[in-house]
Formats: C-alpha cells, sequence, structure tokens
C-alpha cells in the first residue's frame, strides 16, 4: 500500500550515427571527424519552457534555419523523424542522426550527455522492495507524460489503490497530483521550481502554509486537518487551532484545486508523511538491482543486450519483475500459506517530520495536527490495522 515510482534511462545497443548526406547542409559530411551530440544548452532550455511549458529534459522543436550554402537542404526542426530502411533517421544537434533501433529516441539535458535509447520506469512496493509494476518508453515521452499507464497497471496489479505514492521532482506536475487526489491517494513529491524565478521553497498563499496547512477562512490562522474527501472535488476539512473568532469554532472545508500540489490526505506534518519521505532515497537501488540480476535497462555499452526495440526491452523488464517476485514469495514463506505481516511503514522516526515541526515551532505557526487515519489496509481486507509509527 506504500509505493515508489521512478524512470531511469535505458541505453539501445544501436548508437546513433551521423547520418547527413550530400545534399544536406552539413559541413561535417565526408570528414573522418564526426559531430558529438551536445549538451542540451540553457538558453535553448528556457526558450523551449517558454513556448511549450515543457521541462529541460526534453527534445527541442527549434525553428529549420536557411541553409549555409545555396542549393543545400538545410537541417530540419530538432526531433524530426523518419523511416531508414531497417531503423529510423532523425535530427538531434543540428545534424542528421542513424539508428537501427526504430523504436529509441535521443535524450538531452542540460547538465550531462545526451543519450539514445528508453526510459524505464518502475512502481516499487516499500515494503518488499520488489517491482510492481514497469513500463518502457520512448525517450521524446516525458515522465509526466507516461505517469499515467505506469500508474493504472500498478493499481491493477494489487487490485486497489495505495495509500501513498513516492516520486521525485521529475513527476511534481499538475496532472499526476490531480490524478493521485482523484484516487484518494497521497502523493509524496518535492517541491518542484515551475521556472528559474520561481522561489527555491514553496510559498505561503491565501488558502495554505508554506507547509501546505489550510488557513481559517476567519482568522487566517493554520488548522488541524481532520478528513479528506476524493468523492466528486477532491477537498480538505480541517479545523481552527487558534479559535479566537466565532467563525473559527466550525469545521471548515478547502476544495484541492486551490493548492494542487499542497493539500494532501496524509499533511506534511504527518509522521507517516516523513517516514515516507526519509525512506525515499533507499529504493534507488531497485535500478541497480535490475541491471545487475536481470540486465534490464543497462547503460554501459559493453554490458547491455543485443536486442534493439521496444517490445524486447519491455518483455525483458518484465521477466525479471517476474523473477524478482518468486524471489520475495519464496523468502517470506507466502507460497506455504504464511501470514501477511502488518502494513506498516518501516520507519518510526523521521528527520523530515523533525525538520519542519521544528521550523514550525520556531517561527510560531500553530496547527498542522494529524487526520485520523481510516484508509489502511486492514480496514480494506479484514484484518487488524497496524500500530501508527
Amino acid at each position: 500500500m506504500w509505493l515508489w515510482v521512478d524512470s531511469t534511462e535505458t541505453a539501445s545497443y544501436s548508437d546513433a550515427k551521423h547520418a547527413c548526406g550530400p545534399e544536406d547542409d552539413c559541413e561535417y559530411h565526408g570528414r573522418a571527424r564526426q559531430p558529438r551530440l551536445r549538451k542540451f544548452t540553457a538558453e535553448v532550455a528556457a526558450d523551449h519552457r517558454r513556448r511549450e511549458g515543457a521541462v529541460e529534459e526534453k527534445a527541442t522543436r527549434a525553428v529549420a534555419t536557411s541553409p549555409s550554402q545555396p542549393g543545400l537542404r538545410p537541417i530540419p526542426p530538432e526531433g524530426t523523424t523518419e523511416r531508414d530502411g531497417a531503423g529510423i533517421r532523425y535530427v538531434a544537434s543540428g545534424h542528421w542522426r542513424r539508428s537501427h533501433d526504430p523504436d529509441a529516441r535521443t535524450r538531452m539535458y542540460t547538465d550531462r550527455d545526451c543519450w539514445h535509447g528508453y526510459y524505464n520506469g518502475k512502481v516499487v512496493d516499500m515494503m518488499t522492495g520488489a517491482t510492481v509494476s514497469v513500463r518502457v518508453t520512448p525517450t521524446d515521452k516525458n515522465e509526466s507524460v507516461t505517469f499515467g499507464s505506469l500508474y493504472d497497471s500498478a493499481k491493477a496489479v494489487i487490485g486497489t489503490a495505495p495509500i501513498a505514492l513516492c516520486a521525485d521532482r521529475g513527476y511534481a506536475f499538475d496532472n499526476v497530483h490531480e490524478m493521485l487526489l482523484s484516487d484518494d491517494v497521497t502523493p509524496v513529491i518535492q517541491y518542484r521550481k515551475r521556472s528559474g524565478h520561481s522561489p527555491e521553497r514553496a510559498e505561503e498563499t491565501a488558502e495554505v502554509d508554506r507547509h501546505g496547512i489550510p488557513k481559517c477562512q476567519s482568522c487566517a490562522r493554520p488548522g488541524n486537518q481532520v478528513r479528506f474527501s476524493s468523492k466528486g472535488d477532491p477537498r480538505v476539512w480541517f479545523t481552527c487551532s487558534s479559535k479566537t473568532t466565532p467563525g473559527c469554532h466550525k469545521e471548515q472545508v478547502t476544495p484541492c484545486r486551490s493548492a494542487k500540489r499542497r493539500l494532501l490526505p496524509i499533511p506534511r506534518t504527518n509522521i507517516i508523511y516523513a517516514a515516507l519521505r526519509d525512506s525515499m532515497q533507499s529504493f534507488e537501488r531497485s535500478h541497480h538491482i535490475t541491471r545487475l540480476r536481470f540486465s534490464s535497462g543497462m547503460k554501459s555499452d559493453t554490458k547491455r543486450p543485443r536486442g534493439v526495440g521496444l517490445g524486447w526491452q519491455q518483455l525483458r523488464a518484465s521477466a525479471g519483475s517476474f523473477v524478482q517476485w518468486l524471489w520475495v514469495l519464496m523468502n517470506l514463506k507466502w507460497l506455504d500459506g504464511g501470514t501477511h505481516p502488518a502494513n506498516a511503514v518501516a520507519k518510526t522516526t523521521s528527520t523530515y517530520q523533525g525538520r519542519v515541526l521544528t521550523a514550525r515551532r520556531n517561527e510560531l505557526i500553530p496547527g498542522g495536527g494529524s487526520p485520523r487515519m481510516r484508509k489502511w489496509h486492514g480496514v480494506r481486507t479484514g484484518a487488524p490495522p497496524p500500530t501508527t509509527p
């Protein structure tokens, strides 16, 4: 009932080769030295975000320039793709490239080299560390775009929606939060700057404070969250912590659409949310495990298998997930009818919660109490609920 999702690069066995012809406007044609894929410059990234609202790690769509020599064909915009025999020919870094992997694409970054291949997205069970669902997608599709199919696949595997889902800043988009809140799932996702002019940390608004605690509609003081509902329009009920005016004594409600990334079913001051935040980094090892044990999602040229194509990558990743769960079932003796352990969060103390509560105490910010938690796995299955950490 606690899931972690992340995507990692999967390099294709077919490297991208320079493929500009004599009719193309390319100064490297016929030379022994070939142009390399260059990094995604900060200027191009900023211009692309302004025009399309995309993130830095997305291929550019620059405007084609006129040829430097008359009679030559200009290089099309970045990302232009066409079929070329058994593979594809596409434009990256201002030149035509050829790849024998028809489904692979090239991704460009601002802080490191480009790479040609796929994204390997995993949803991991935070109790066993095993992969619940895995989806391989081309690199020209952003993580937030492919999240819907990955989440639906994981929900179909476990049979119901989880309590919380942890992810990094790559999933800090409105569509991801809206999908999870409408399913009564708490997104444990770090704050992400929308642009270079955005503040380094989340700021206080008229509806919530900087930790996402709803404010009283009468005295504007932070309250104590009571419950959350995802039916229709997701919303949060809370009570005022100060009760200084007559309007503070009644229970109040705030819709989540006023602060999509701030109002959550489990607030950030809750020990459960804090424990999930602290344990997120430890699940990065799942990428290393799949590479080491199943040769899935490889990045090294010398170790990756020689298969090409999206279907082959997906088959290998799914087979590795299946074998991984067989090991889990045998180690926990679940194949022999063993008892399912209590579904509790691993950590009982949290440095994240300590930082949040200390900051609120130093700034004399009231409120932020933990709500009554009823959405437990035990409530759904009839088993006794676990002890709250």
